[in-house]
């Protein structure tokens, strides 16, 4: 213990402790959060679009908005490996924000697409500048939080991509309803085997999550209009949203990870058999709020078991992460491909 704590009882330096966390929890978690659901509003603006005529407007057909969905992750897995190298050397607090700045400009040049060419290459771009801001984010609470504290807030982090697939079909419901019209890997990590067995857990938790570049046009098989079933996107996302936050909490209290798991993996399996045998609308609906809640609910605990379970060097660590990310979120180049217009009920 340092010499300047030595003076404190055991209760004094407690509450010290969770004075502490407050303040870390305040000062760094909600302007992550934000950030995070801009980062996944930018990223899955697509499906929303779609609805609102995309591939009619580049005119482009099926196979080419899957295509360009999938070139995004092409640009995202080949920057999050180097960035997290980079983000061991350079402080967080100049390479996260500059990384913000960049992928805004990217995104909004989006905006000025007018063929599929110009689609593909902004989607590439986006990939590769927002890669380095989710397992930077990750790295970075790792390196503030304890084993204890570190699944809820990784949680309530990773809220921001729930609320953000939310709020990103309710902001899509207002823009088309009323503006339609208007104008290199270290060694040493390579060779732990333990990172290698949580790229295969990680990776099996981003395959479950692939339907969400499609949600909406999942969500259409229900029958209703495009903005009622844009509308109709949002509450899955918010009950995952809860139910993530609450799962990894206990995750965290208990100190258990597998249980919790696949507590989730059985949550999003009943889902999505449920989804396929049945066609009563209500039980389809129900049961994209189960692949939703149990999908999310496990990617962010299996973030914190990494970050625990190889918590040293910091390098080591860093590098980790990414290398889970990136390897976990190649998959995202097949399953691009999962959900063709011509399987839809």
């Amino acid at each position: 213990m340092p010499e300047i704590l030595r003076p404190y009882t055991s209760d004094e330096l407690q509450v010290m402790e969770k004075s502490l966390v407050r303040k870390i929890d305040l000062r760094s978690l909600p302007i992550l959060i934000v950030l995070f659901l801009l980062n996944i509003l930018d990223r899955n603006a697509i499906a929303n679009a779609r609805l609102g005529g995309l591939e009619r407007t580049l005119r482009i057909d099926d196979v080419q908005y899957q295509t360009a969905v999938m070139v995004l992750w092409a640009g995202y897995i080949s920057m999050m490996i180097p960035s997290n190298m980079l983000l061991s050397i350079f402080k967080p607090r100049i390479y996260l924000p500059t990384v913000v700045i960049v992928w805004g400009v990217v995104s909004g040049a989006t905006g000025f697409v007018q063929n599929f060419t110009g689609l593909v290459v902004l989607r590439f771009l986006v990939g590769v500048v927002e890669a380095p801001y989710f397992p930077g984010c990750v790295f970075f609470l790792s390196s503030w939080y304890t084993r204890t504290e570190l699944p809820s807030r990784i949680a309530i982090f990773y809220s921001g991509y729930t609320l953000s697939s939310a709020f990103g079909g309710l902001i899509a419901a207002g823009i088309i309803g009323n503006m339609d019209g208007t104008g290199g890997y270290p060694a040493w990590c390579l060779a732990d085997p333990k990172a290698w067995l949580l790229v295969l857990i990680l990776t099996g938790a981003v395959v479950g999550m692939s339907f969400t570049y499609f949600f909406p046009s999942i969500v259409q098989t229900l029958g209703y209009p495009n903005i009622e079933t844009l509308l109709l996107t949002a509450p899955p996302y918010f009950f995952a949203c809860i139910f993530s936050i609450t799962n990894s909490w206990h995750s965290g209290k208990t100190q258990e990870r597998c249980f919790h798991i696949i507590t989730g993996c059985v949550i999003s399996i009943v889902g999505q058999i449920l989804s396929m045998s049945t066609h009563n609308t209500g039980a389809r609906y129900f049961a994209m709020f189960l692949q939703a809640a149990g999908s999310f609910s496990v990617f962010q605990i299996i973030l914190s078991w990494i970050s625990t379970t190889i918590p040293r060097p910091k390098a080591k660590r860093a590098v980790a992460l990414a290398l889970c990310t990136a390897v976990s979120n190649a998959t995202n180049i097949s399953t691009s491909y999962l959900y063709p217009k011509s399987d839809a009920p």
